[in-house]
């Protein structure tokens, strides 16, 4: 037997906007500006808008486990799904249209046999919905260096492209394209 519970929210119309917001969380770190709405019913109102990630930086660290590269979450043990979590209040079905740029983002990596080091930067929108988001566009690294034991190289330019399929498509329906110049 199904029992259902009528949402704590049925319509939304909020408007956030904020900038030089200091966002971290276990190993991630950046300013952030943006301006949102939500509007709709729910339970699939729309988070429409803007966000600006600048002067971040990730860590992480990875270790070989039966032969696989995995990196501890820094979480507290099996994760509810976002769209589960959030039904409470009515968004299970919120669907997205919002742009991100990222400017100024260095991402950290140690690896078992090699380090990463690199500036990113880039532009995307997140669009459909919490339970599919599909996420198009591109990033590049400005600048960067991979580290080997006994050779660094240098990055000249990474570019990654993002898949822009059509509404509904699975993002690994279109895998992303990669080019890298050392």
């Amino acid at each position: 037997e199904t029992t259902t519970t009528k949402p704590l929210l049925s319509r939304f119309d909020l408007r956030a906007y904020g900038d030089g917001l200091y966002l971290r969380q276990n190993d991630v770190g950046a300013d952030v500006a943006f301006d949102l709405r939500l509007t709709g019913s729910a339970p699939s109102p729309l988070l429409a808008g803007s966000v600006t990630v600048a002067d971040g930086e990730l860590r992480k660290e990875f270790a070989l486990q039966d032969f696989v590269l995995a990196a501890d979450d820094g979480g507290g043990g099996a994760a509810q799904p976002l769209d589960q979590a959030l039904r409470p209040v009515g968004l299970d079905g919120l669907r997205f249209d919002v742009d991100v740029s990222v400017r100024d983002f260095r991402a950290r990596a140690e690896l078992p046999s090699f380090s990463l080091d690199a500036l990113l930067r880039g532009d995307a929108t997140v669009r459909d919905t919490i339970k599919a988001p599909r996420l198009a566009g591109a990033f590049g690294v400005e600048e960067g260096e991979i580290n080997f034991p006994k050779a660094r190289f240098e990055i000249v330019d990474l570019q990654v492209e993002l898949p822009t399929g059509a509404p509904g498509t699975p993002a690994s329906a279109a895998p992303p394209y990669y080019e890298l110049k050392i």
